[in-house]
């Protein structure tokens, strides 16, 4: 399986002049956040475009009778709201705080402003979704044939991936993640217990660390070998 490549998750602005990049930033618009918090809510109209700067945040999606299904969770320096954004159309899932977070936001009138005024923008953009429908693709055709311990895997890798980190070499301790057992098996359509299990397993080979309300990564690549290999639950 080759890998996607590793780029900025805020490329769409890293790739503009520094001094237009410090101007944009002091544009956006601080917002604080509390655990638990809506940052917006399915089929709210978009307001623009939010990075991530400190914490972390949710999106989910709600069945007819309430329930949540976890899609993903990101972390800084992820922007979040581009395709909501350059599409016109409201948002198809919730983007919740899981924890005290900060973003920043960069409001849609100005955003499609910079988008005339420096075209380069649009390249960016057009990659960064690219990649990212690509991941979507990959996590629907890992679903029609991979075990559960194979997509566990992988989802992992894709929540690395989110963060602009290089997921074969995670600094050292590994990478921590804020993510519970719940979200987890609600990402992947199973139940805790069976995410617990797999968990476990990897905590006794060192691959991975448990902690309350989260856990550390602590060797991506054997994860990997596990995604390629192991095909069936």
């Amino acid at each position: 399986m080759q890998d996607l490549p590793v780029i900025s998750e805020s490329g769409w602005l890293d790739k503009l002049p520094d001094q237009l990049q410090q101007s944009i930033r002091d544009e956006m618009l601080p917002i604080e956040l509390e655990a638990g918090q809506r940052l917006y809510n399915i089929d709210e109209d978009p307001k623009g475009i939010y990075q991530i700067e400190e914490g972390q945040i949710k999106l989910s999606a709600f069945d007819p009778q309430g329930r949540e299904t976890t899609l993903s969770v990101y972390e800084p320096p992820r922007t979040i709201g581009e395709g909501t954004l350059i599409s016109g159309y409201p948002h198809p899932y919730s983007a919740t705080a899981t924890k005290k977070s900060r973003v920043r936001l960069l409001p849609k009138d100005r955003f499609h402003q910079l988008r005339k005024e420096h075209p380069e923008m649009n390249e960016n953009l057009l990659k960064l979704l690219g990649i990212r429908l690509a991941w979507m693709y990959r996590v629907s055709r890992d679903s029609s044939y991979m075990g559960l311990e194979a997509r566990l895997a992988n989802r992992l890798h894709n929540l690395i991936f989110a963060t602009g980190i290089n997921a074969e070499t995670l600094p050292g301790g590994g990478l921590s993640f804020e993510l519970n057992q719940y979200d987890l098996a609600t990402m992947l359509g199973t139940t805790k217990q069976s995410i617990n299990k797999i968990l476990k397993h990897w905590e006794t080979l060192g691959l991975v660390e448990l902690k309350y309300g989260g856990l550390v990564i602590k060797d991506m690549p054997t994860l990997l070998e596990v995604a390629r290999h192991n095909t069936a639950d």
